[in-house]
């Protein structure tokens, strides 16, 4: 969900909590900033979330590269000692 869907979707309940007239503008300001800050902490969450992923694909990127080169010194190694048995 992009912050404009959050935002339309934050009006929309707004709009309607709104409607109930036992909820004062006090109230109201009250739920905004509890909302504005339950929204800059999901999208921190987010953000950490998203930068843990990407330290993972880079660290197996690295596993996938050692992988690779430990099997091609493995293979050069094993054809040395055949050379040198033969």
């Amino acid at each position: 969900m992009d912050k404009d869907m959050t935002f339309e979707l934050l009006e929309e309940l707004l709009d309607k909590i709104g409607t109930y007239p036992h909820v004062s503008a006090e109230n109201r300001v009250k739920l905004l900033k509890f909302v504005g800050k339950q929204g800059k902490e999901a999208e921190e969450q987010l953000s950490s979330i998203l930068n843990s992923i990407d330290d993972l694909r880079l660290y197996m990127k690295y596993l996938l590269f050692d992988l690779e080169s430990t099997r091609r010194e493995n293979s050069y190694f094993k054809k040395l000692l055949d050379e040198k048995e033969s």
